[in-house]
């Protein structure tokens, strides 16, 4: 989450609540709980998310294909960049495919990634 932030989020923790406990993101020391994150920090979030399950999986199993579909619909370009490329090195341990709408993301990901492979349906 650090890179795809910018580092305004220094990590992700979780917290005893009641009997159970909740995800939180730590931002200058802070707490903050996702209610409490912006729609593009939440966003992000998921994606991180996305990314540990993905990164334990292959650790323990093996090679898996990680597949989103706009996920990077409410990034700035300097974080779609970050997503990019950590998309990519997902790739190289196995198949990492990205769907996309926005035509902007695709010429970042040509930018960012000169090795992606484009198919336009």
């Amino acid at each position: 989450m650090i890179s795809m932030t910018g580092g305004e989020w220094e990590r992700l923790e979780t917290q005893p609540t009641g009997t159970g406990e909740r995800l939180v993101g730590i931002r200058a020391g802070e707490a903050v709980g996702a209610e409490g994150m912006s729609f593009g920090t939440r966003g992000q979030l998921y994606l991180a998310l996305r990314v540990a399950g993905h990164a334990d999986f292959i650790r323990r199993f093996g090679p898996l294909p990680f597949v989103t579909d706009d996920i990077l619909e409410t990034f700035d370009d300097t974080r779609a960049r970050a997503a990019l490329t950590l998309t990519a090195e997902m790739g190289g341990v196995g198949q990492a495919i990205m769907f996309t709408h926005h035509r902007h993301l695709v010429e970042l990901a040509r930018e960012e990634v000169p090795e992606v492979h484009v198919t336009e349906m």
